[in-house]
């Protein structure tokens, strides 16, 4: 199982339609529950555990239970006593998500197309497709996304990434594919892309010991490893 793959699905069905405040925290608070005993299914966990940690109250925890079973995202069994507590089990729906990020298929996905060539074989995609300029806005703008990287990072043990630090990367993430010659991307696959290229950033500043990127000259790019491009399209 993939966190990544559970926390864009989460806000994606959001961006459709909104979750409860009740609904988003028993979600991530299981996925935490769930990363903690490395995936394996069902978690078990009473009621009153999960009512202190959330500070909320039994009902509103079954409320958002029920809520985010009907929209597919759990399973439940509600126990019936001390010796039968609540049981839940995360559900991934397999998408073309899983398929981006796989190293086999990395290579059959372009993610970015420059203006020079053919787009006969995109047209469905057109209305996605911007300059690198508008796509850097709109990531400086998207709150949520934000969030959801920072949830993923922190997930994984990633120390020291703050929102500050998040949007400084995205600004030196852009810089990079200009200074690569991209002109233009497509949004979905460039947020995949830039979450491999921080992860990227953050395992070579960690094994070369190089300061975190909060330490970083935020005036500058991060210095761009000699590895070939592909190898920022392979998950971290």
């Amino acid at each position: 199982m993939d966190m990544f793959n559970f926390v864009l699905r989460f806000w994606r069905a959001a961006e459709e339609e909104a979750f409860t405040p009740s609904e988003a925290a028993l979600y991530f608070y299981l996925l935490h529950r769930a990363n903690t005993q490395k995936w394996q299914m069902p978690i078990r966990c009473p009621t009153t555990t999960v009512c202190a940690f959330l500070s909320t109250s039994k009902q509103n925890v079954m409320k958002a239970r029920k809520g985010l079973r009907q929209r597919g995202f759990i399973e439940y069994h509600s126990g019936s006593g001390t010796n039968d507590v609540p049981q839940y089990t995360l559900i991934e729906t397999p998408s073309k998500l899983s398929g981006q990020l796989s190293d086999e298929l990395s290579a059959q996905l372009p993610l970015y197309k420059n203006k020079d060539k053919d787009r006969t074989t995109t047209t469905a995609h057109t209305d996605s497709i911007l300059n690198l300029d508008e796509l850097e806005q709109m990531f400086l703008k998207d709150e949520q996304w934000q969030q959801a990287v920072l949830e993923l990072f922190l997930a994984r043990n990633k120390k020291g990434v703050t929102i500050e630090i998040l949007r400084t990367q995205i600004s030196q993430f852009f810089l990079y594919l200009k200074a690569s010659g991209q002109t233009e991307g497509e949004t979905k696959d460039c947020k995949s892309y830039f979450v491999n290229w921080l992860g990227k950033q953050f395992f070579n500043n960690h094994r070369d010991g190089i300061n975190k990127p909060d330490n970083q000259d935020k005036r500058r790019a991060s210095e761009v490893s000699p590895a070939p491009t592909e190898a920022y399209y392979q998950s971290f």
